[in-house]
């Protein structure tokens, strides 16, 4: 079938663009879980940089494809022809043989194949030290990929060098990460970013797991103390009366006669002083994971309620991982916006 230019290059960037997709099912749910409590190194970027930066590398991966392919595979730029004896007869046959068009191709579906792989590995199931290895393979690869590509069409190879320049840096990240997540008592650098407080002050990232320092005019507050599970939480002054109820959260996994309950864990709400029968508010609800139930939960062990996202740190400890529930705010009362400013300040701190 003969294809024109227009199909192939929306093809092409399909296809490119697709490795981001089934690498985002793996990745998605683990960024505010499991991402969020790792240790990370001076240089990592906030969470929400890698979406935009992935999605225009596979678009420059899906324009370097579509050039090579619209030249047909041909060889237009060879490299050390002659100057060196091939291995045996099959590398001369892949390199400037009749199968050059075949290593061409391969070898872009190898990179395309790793690259997925490294989310699999490092976000869906958590080992970091075996994605670094895999990363690494994934750099090889693509130096392959850009010699290769650089024989066909010189444009296509320079498309790939921010692509290889951010797997290097993703590489010193998880490797990083890697280290630091079996030296987590040693100081970890945290990015130098700053939020902006309500009163106009600016306070920056902090802390074990670099979440921002509280603003001024949360802490200067109310503080609600909890000595069974050891951690605090700021309130501002207009809750001082507030009240504590207790309940407990509970995980379910999939059978084949339905969901089962398999952990149960406590919850800490804490409670607005003008909060009345008749005109209820929005509660802080505080759910309260050991590190096994929170690795259960980021592998999908089991869920809790029916939300597609589950809970997010709110901050951990040596012992506990404290979450917001998913959806905590989906009846809109009357106080939710307060809630969210309160929740903005990073109030919970462990001690």
């Amino acid at each position: 079938m003969h294809l024109n230019k227009i199909s192939k290059l929306v093809i092409a960037l399909v296809v490119s663009e697709c490795a981001g997709i089934i690498g985002a099912l793996f990745t998605t749910s683990s960024i505010a879980t499991w991402y969020a409590t790792l240790p990370k190194p001076a240089l990592n970027p906030p969470a929400w940089i890698f979406g935009p930066v992935w999605t225009t590398l596979y678009a420059l991966i899906g324009v370097a494809l579509f050039l090579v392919w619209k030249n047909d595979w041909r060889v237009v730029n060879p490299l050390s022809v002659g100057s060196r004896r091939a291995w045996n007869k099959l590398s001369q046959r892949l390199w400037t043989g009749d199968l050059q068009k075949v290593n061409i191709v391969a070898l872009f579906w190898v990179q395309w194949t790793l690259n997925i792989l490294w989310s699999i590995l490092f976000f869906g199931l958590h080992a970091p030290g075996i994605a670094f290895f895999e990363i690494a393979v994934l750099w090889i690869s693509i130096v392959y990929v850009i010699v290769n590509f650089w024989r066909v069409s010189k444009a296509a190879a320079w498309l790939l060098v921010p692509y290889i320049l951010w797997v290097t840096f993703a590489g010193y990240l998880n490797f990083s990460i890697w280290y630091l997540s079996f030296h987590a008592g040693g100081a970890v650098a945290c990015t130098q970013e700053a939020k902006l407080c309500p009163d106009g002050s600016v306070v920056g990232r902090m802390g074990p797991h670099c979440e921002f320092a509280p603003c001024p005019s949360v802490t200067a507050g109310v503080v609600y103390t909890n000595t069974q599970y050891r951690f605090s939480f700021t309130l501002p002054t207009s809750w001082e009366g507030y009240s504590i109820v207790t309940s407990t959260w509970e995980g379910d996994a999939a059978g084949p006669s339905g969901d089962t309950p398999v952990a149960t864990g406590p919850e800490i709400s804490i409670r607005s002083p003008r909060w009345t029968a008749t005109q209820p508010l929005q509660d802080i609800p505080i759910m309260i994971f050991t590190h096994a139930q929170w690795s259960a939960l980021a592998s999908d062990a089991f869920h809790i309620g029916a939300a597609p996202i589950g809970p997010s740190v709110l901050a951990s400890s040596t012992a506990y991982v404290f979450a917001l529930p998913a959806r905590y705010n989906y009846a809109f009362l009357p106080n939710y916006q307060e809630v969210e400013d309160i929740l903005a300040g990073h109030p919970l701190h462990t001690f």
